[in-house]
């Protein structure tokens, strides 16, 4: 059996540009695709932009489906005064400072259970979006943010 490919992808602006299989989801002061965090800090008192990502099933090769799609923050404590919210919706919202409408506290285990919505059985499809963003008060130290990582985990059938 020959795996699929699944990509990360990321959208940007207003009218969405997409990129797949993104090296990271640096968040800043600023909407864009691999952004360098010392170029586009977050201002303390601020919310960084939040990121739309979501799956792309780029390739199904031998797989039937993708599924079960599951997301968290598995490392990284945050700075006194910072939360990681998130949510998750069909449609796309395009990325800004604004608190985001809706958002909870992101998980930090594994949900042992799909929170991201899509099944995926045709090459090119996505799951729907994941939105996630910093958000800081007066109490947050000013300077970088510590690392955090995201897993995004998925079954193959």
């Amino acid at each position: 059996m020959t795996v699929a490919t699944v990509y990360v992808s990321e959208s940007n602006g207003g009218t969405p540009t997409v990129t797949d299989n993104i090296s990271h989801m640096n968040m800043g002061s600023y909407d864009m695709t691999g952004l360098v965090v010392a170029t586009y800090p977050i201002t303390v008192s601020t919310n960084s932009f939040h990121k739309a990502v979501r799956y792309k099933l780029s390739a199904k090769n031998s797989s039937n489906q993708i599924d079960n799609f599951q997301f968290w923050q598995s490392a990284g404590t945050p700075l006194a005064g910072e939360t990681m919210v998130w949510k998750t919706q069909t449609a796309y919202i395009q990325p800004s400072a604004s608190a985001l409408s809706g958002s909870s506290a992101c998980p930090t285990a594994d949900p042992g259970s799909s929170n991201v919505v899509g099944t995926l059985t045709t090459d090119g499809t996505y799951s729907d979006y994941v939105f996630v963003q910093i958000q800081t008060t007066g109490s947050t130290p000013p300077g970088n943010a510590n690392q955090k990582t995201f897993t995004f985990q998925y079954d193959e059938q």
